[in-house]
């Protein structure tokens, strides 16, 4: 069974639509602390340094009665969400963002992520991979909506005590992401009934962005070639410190692709999904 749009456009798509009080609370409310900010800062995702600080066409979907369409809109200065306090965001987890940062540097470094047919290989890192554990799950936060960060208060404390370590409630796949125009994808949490294309179920959500991209998955069939996605989960439980880590990433444009496509048709540009286009920035 192979991964692709026509399989995978078959399946249901399920979304939370929040009410009027959960988006207010969203734009209010920092989603790491839960406290009401005046002026909630931006938080860069993936962190601005990890290649994400310039200006870039994105698409997103639009719905207007019965039309379901790709708008197309600048982002200044990186993709980001105003939705992490001051403290929270450079406080607490700057160090984070900085492991972050190592990471895809020293991605970017390695002439021996891929062999020469092009097929991923083993190499090895000198990371911190708890904190980029932390820099995952303040991404995760940062993009859902405040509903969700209540929901699983385990992930905030998780990012707000810098030595603490979790088992989270989903597993989290990683991939390579070439460095090609239609590379991209920001997809919160969302659900897909597999009914009429087995294989394709999934709860969960992706950020993607060269070169690293995550998916968390609290459930995922095997038509997203499982086989291709390189599992981390371990890393929430990792004691604090750099440490030298085995890595097999596989490239991939995305890891489950986003709604756009999946009804609309092939991508062209990076592509996100947020409940309002005011939550971007």
């Amino acid at each position: 069974m192979a991964f692709g749009n026509q399989i995978a456009s078959k399946t249901m798509h399920l979304m939370h639509v929040p009410d009027y009080k959960e988006l207010e609370h969203s734009f209010s409310h920092c989603h790491i602390c839960l406290r009401k900010k005046s002026n909630l800062t931006k938080e860069h995702i993936p962190p601005r340094k990890a290649f994400n600080e310039i200006d870039r066409k994105w698409s997103r979907p639009f719905f207007f009665k019965t039309t379901f369409s790709n708008l197309t809109s600048s982002v200044k200065g990186g993709q980001g969400v105003r939705t992490l306090c001051e403290k929270c965001n450079t406080t607490i987890c700057d160090k984070y963002a900085h492991a972050y940062v190592e990471l895809v540097k020293q991605l970017v470094k390695k002439p021996t992520i891929l062999d020469s047919s092009g097929e991923a290989r083993l190499f090895n890192v000198n990371i911190n991979p708890l904190y980029i554990a932390k820099e995952i799950a303040t991404m995760i936060l940062a993009v859902e909506l405040i509903g969700y960060a209540q929901h699983v208060p385990e992930l905030r404390n998780f990012v707000l005590n810098n030595n603490s370590t979790l088992v989270p409630p989903f597993k989290l796949y990683v991939f390579w992401v070439p460095n090609v125009p239609k590379a991209g994808t920001i997809t919160p949490f969302h659900a897909r009934v597999s009914t009429f294309a087995p294989g394709f179920d999934f709860i969960g959500g992706e950020i993607s962005w060269f070169p690293f991209g995550f998916i968390y998955a609290y459930q995922i069939g095997i038509g997203y070639k499982l086989d291709k996605l390189t599992d981390i989960t371990e890393w929430f439980l990792e004691k604090n410190g750099n440490k030298r880590i085995s890595l097999k990433l596989y490239p991939r444009i995305t890891g489950v692709d986003s709604t756009q496509s999946l009804l609309i048709g092939e991508r062209t540009k990076p592509q996100r999904e947020f409940i309002l286009p005011t939550d971007l920035v």
